[in-house]
């Protein structure tokens, strides 16, 4: 290349002209790119809303990756904004308490029946999703106070002034005078 040549290069590249027609050709480039058709990995939040009574629900979102084919705008703006599915612990009846799994399926045809403008969808990198439930526990237990008086005075339930009423009368009164002294009157 000649001298002269190299220099108008330089010049141009350096220019605001130059420097404009790259941007404006970056731009056509990106706007080409975005308009292909693509196939990518996006995360889908999963929110789930505990109605059973016999379910504790450890976390209510979940994060998962969904494959999906779409064009670069669309799986860009998934990527941004990615989409959120809600699930219900009653429409998981199924479920195994012991092992809380969902198959991907059910979670593809939720994505469907949620939004069925959207058929971009390939479906989930995982098999089946863990999902962050447990069994709840009931237990039965007798409230303190359905217990006798009698009861409730020897396990302590009752405060000093109704020990009498409960059948200890001057014991209870003695231990009421003990702690009422404070300790400072105590040192001799």
């Amino acid at each position: 290349m000649t001298n002269q040549q190299q220099s108008y290069k330089a010049r141009f590249l350096g220019s605001k002209q130059g420097l404009l027609f790259l941007l404006f050709a970056a731009l056509i480039w990106v706007l080409s790119a975005l308009s292909e058709e693509y196939t990518a990995v996006v995360p889908v939040h999963i929110e789930i809303e505990n109605d059973a009574a016999d379910v504790i629900l450890l976390d209510t979102h979940l994060h998962i990756d969904a494959s999906m084919s779409a064009t670069g705008f669309s799986i860009l703006y998934r990527r941004l904004f990615p989409p959120s599915l809600a699930l219900s612990t009653n429409e998981l009846s199924v479920l195994d308490l012991d092992n809380p799994v969902v198959s991907t399926q059910y979670l593809v045809n939720s994505y469907r029946q949620q939004f069925p403008s959207r058929n971009d969808l390939n479906g989930f990198v995982d098999n089946a999703i863990a999902l962050p439930l447990t069994a709840a526990v009931v237990k039965s237990f007798t409230p303190a106070l359905a217990a006798p008086a009698a009861q409730r005075a020897r396990d302590g339930l009752l405060p000093a002034s109704l020990h009498q009423l409960a059948g200890r009368g001057q014991d209870a009164r003695d231990a009421q005078d003990r702690a009422a002294v404070p300790a400072a009157d105590l040192r001799v």
